[in-house]
C-alpha cells in the first residue's frame, strides 16, 4: 500500500482492537464537535464514529502523511498501538467503504443500520461550517453503489438489524414475549428503533431518559417516557427486561443493583457498557453486542454465496468510482458526476 496518497483512513474497529482500547477512541456528538472545531487535520476530514469503529476519512489534493500523533489527542498514552489499527489508501478505501456500506463488514453482516450512520457521519462537518466537497460526494457516490450491491448481491434479501435479531431472541427464550415488561433506557436513534419494534410485537414498553425530550416521540403504541435516572431502581424492579441503549460512557446499571435484577433479562446495545457484564451471573442473562455479532456470524454461513457475490461486486464497483473522481496519474479529482 502506498502510504502518501491523496485519499487515506485509518480506523479502529471490533476486529481489530479490544473494547477496552477501543473505546478511547469512541466520539459522541459532542466530543466529535470539539475534534471537528479543533482543526487538527491537515485536509478534508470525515469521521465515522459507531458502537463498533471510529474511522477517519482524509482527501488533500496533495500527497499528505498521516501523522500517527494526532490520534494521542484521544489518550494519555505515551503512543499510539498502531497493531490496533487499519489503515488504507487510494481505491483500497472505496473498497472498504463500500463493504463497510453493503454490512460486510459489520459485527452483524448484512446489517441496514450503518448506511444511515454513514450518511448521518457526511452531514457533520457541513453542519459545523467545514468544506469536505470531494468527500462528501465520494461518500454519497459509494452509498448509490451500495444500495444497488445490496440488491444485486441478496444481501438485501438476507439484511437483518439489531432489533430484529433481539426480537427474534426474545420469542425463543419467552413462551410469551407479549406478557413481558420492558424497560429502554435512551431516547436516541437505537433506543428509539427497539421501543418501536417492542411496540409493533405488543411487548408492555417503558422509557426512562435523562431528561425531558425536544419534541414528542412517534410510535405506533402507547409510550409515556419517564424522566431522571433517579427512578432506574424502582423501574428494574417492575419489569422483566431491561434495556440499556444510551451514549453514556460508563456504566448505568452496576453491581449494586444486582438485588433488583434476580432472573432478569439484561440487554446491552451501548458501547462503552451500559450494564456491568459481571451482572450475567447469578442466573440473569446478559445479552450485548458481542453476544448479537455471534448469532449473526452463524447466520452468515448460510449466506456465503450472497456474501462472495458482494464482495465481487464491491471490487469492480471500487474501480468504477476511482475513475470517475480520480486522476490515476496525479490523483487529482475529476469533475464531480451526479
Amino acid at each position: 500500500m502506498a502510504e502518501n496518497e491523496g485519499l487515506q483512513m485509518i480506523g479502529i474497529n471490533f476486529h481489530s482492537a479490544p473494547p477496552e482500547y477501543r473505546k478511547l477512541f469512541h466520539l459522541t456528538f459532542n466530543q466529535l464537535t470539539e475534534v471537528y472545531q479543533q482543526d487538527l487535520f491537515p485536509a478534508e476530514t470525515l469521521i465515522l464514529s459507531t458502537c463498533n469503529r471510529t474511522e477517519f476519512y482524509f482527501y488533500a489534493n496533495r500527497s499528505v502523511p498521516f501523522c500517527w500523533e494526532l490520534l494521542k489527542v484521544f489518550t494519555d498514552q505515551q503512543s499510539v498501538k498502531r497493531e490496533f489499527f487499519y489503515q488504507y489508501s487510494g481505491q483500497e478505501v472505496i473498497f472498504h467503504l463500500l463493504e463497510l456500506s453493503t454490512g460486510l463488514r459489520s459485527m452483524i453482516i448484512g446489517e441496514t443500520e450503518i448506511l444511515g450512520q454513514i450518511a448521518g457521519a457526511c452531514e457533520v462537518p457541513g453542519k459545523l461550517g467545514r468544506e469536505t466537497p470531494i468527500l462528501s460526494a465520494l461518500f454519497k457516490k459509494t452509498l448509490q453503489f451500495a444500495r444497488r450491491i445490496r440488491v444485486q448481491s441478496l444481501i438485501g434479501k438476507h439484511s437483518t438489524s439489531l432489533t430484529t435479531l433481539m426480537m427474534k431472541e426474545l420469542k425463543h427464550h419467552f413462551d410469551d414475549p407479549a406478557q413481558q415488561r420492558v424497560l429502554v433506557l435512551g431516547n436516541g436513534e437505537i433506543a428509539q428503533k427497539t421501543i418501536q419494534v417492542l411496540l409493533y410485537n405488543g411487548l408492555q414498553t417503558m422509557m426512562l431518559t435523562r431528561k425531558r425530550l425536544a419534541k414528542p416521540l412517534d410510535f405506533v403504541g402507547d409510550l409515556t417516557p419517564v424522566y431522571g435516572y433517579e427512578n432506574l431502581p424502582r423501574l428494574m424492579m417492575a419489569n422483566e427486561v431491561i434495556i440499556a441503549a444510551t451514549s453514556a460512557p460508563h456504566l448505568l446499571i452496576k453491581e449494586e443493583h444486582r438485588l433488583l435484577l434476580s432472573g432478569k433479562l439484561l440487554i446491552d446495545f451501548s458501547f462503552p457498557h451500559n450494564i456491568d457484564p459481571a451482572l450475567s451471573k447469578n442466573g440473569n442473562f446478559l445479552w450485548d453486542l458481542d453476544y448479537f455479532g455471534a448469532i449473526s456470524r452463524r447466520n452468515s454461513q448460510l449466506e456465503q454465496l450472497a456474501v462472495m457475490k458482494a464482495k465481487a461486486l464491491c471490487q469492480q464497483a471500487s474501480g468504477k468510482i476511482y475513475l470517475q473522481f480520480f486522476s490515476i496519474e496525479s490523483f487529482q479529482p475529476k469533475a464531480l458526476i451526479s
